[in-house]
């Protein structure tokens, strides 16, 4: 875990089967310490690359040497010639077998960076932290009203052979508002399902035809919007206007932005992931009711001409 900024973390996964590829099968075939080498060679690459999300640059515009990249791992000048041969091989192994790839102005890449690496904020793990309290407060208060319900149940009664339990006041009441609306009121008022739906059915602020065109020109790299449409048709509102954030936050990136978006996750694969952040849902959120309230005013500025 790495911090920035004092404010984000940055992180890495790794998965149970993640050695299990057959380039680290070959890698681990090889007698000693090639393995060593390679799999040292891997999380440092890691480990500095993960701000950048699978890129290892050692600045800007600038990477790292070979003997930069061995002093990194520990690897001195002055380290007999044996070691250096068996981590140039082991460096070498990493390449040929698609684990990283080294690009033409030496940028080091780690392959399916995109499942490996994100970000996270400190208030959004809060938030969840929070929530997981909240639930389990609830669930432990279900739990006690199930129980509480389970003492006013009245005896049962037998009568002709049958098993009999009449209704407690509390569960006839209960019974009796379920099944009866007030006379002032009408069946959508009382019903917050159908006066959800009749909000639902309000024309949408945004489209998914239209958020695909937008996500097409905002984001770096390049694809045709029908291939991002398919993928956004299910999303939400918010979760549209959140993928334009995202992308937004994509595209101010340099280490993503340059060479037309060289080094920005696939369009599609961007997408697909659903990448914003908790901080970005929340802001689209405020995004669109602001341009619903605009949309309020303008319709009664409307009516009063």
């Amino acid at each position: 875990m790495k911090k920035e900024n004092n404010e984000y973390f940055y992180y890495s996964k790794l998965y149970e089967d993640t050695f299990d590829a057959t380039g680290w099968k070959l890698i681990f075939s090889e007698m000693q310490p090639i393995p060593a080498y390679a799999t040292m060679i891997y999380f440092v690459i890691l480990t500095e690359s993960t701000a950048a999300q699978g890129i290892l640059l050692r600045a800007k515009d600038r990477a790292y040497t070979e003997e930069q990249l061995m002093a990194l791992c520990g690897i001195r000048s002055s380290d007999p010639e044996e070691i250096k041969s068996s981590w140039k091989k082991a460096y070498r192994m990493l390449i040929d077998e698609r684990i990283i790839a080294v690009h033409e102005d030496g940028a080091i890449e780690v392959i399916l960076a995109d499942e490996l690496f994100g970000q996270d904020s400190r208030s959004a793990r809060m938030k969840r932290k929070y929530r997981g309290r909240v639930r389990s407060l609830t669930s432990e208060d279900e739990q006690e009203t199930e129980e509480g319900q389970s003492e006013d149940i009245c005896p049962p009664i037998v009568h002709e052979g049958e098993v009999i339990c009449p209704p407690n006041d509390g569960q006839m009441n209960a019974h009796v508002q379920k099944h009866e609306t007030p006379l002032n009121e009408d069946e959508s008022s009382s019903n917050p399902l159908k006066s959800k739906e009749k909000r639902v059915k309000a024309p949408p602020v945004i489209r998914p035809s239209d958020a695909a065109a937008e996500f097409v020109d905002i984001y770096p790299k390049k694809t045709d919007p029908e291939k991002i449409l398919k993928v956004i048709e299910g999303f939400s509102e918010e979760e549209l206007q959140a993928l334009l954030l995202a992308a937004q936050r994509t595209a101010k990136d340099p280490s993503k932005a340059e060479q037309n978006g060289r080094f920005a996750m696939d369009p599609v694969k961007f997408a697909r992931s659903k990448p914003w952040t908790e901080e970005e849902l929340e802001a689209a959120a405020d995004i669109l009711w602001g341009i619903r309230e605009s949309i309020k005013l303008e319709g009664s500025e409307g009516d009063v001409e």
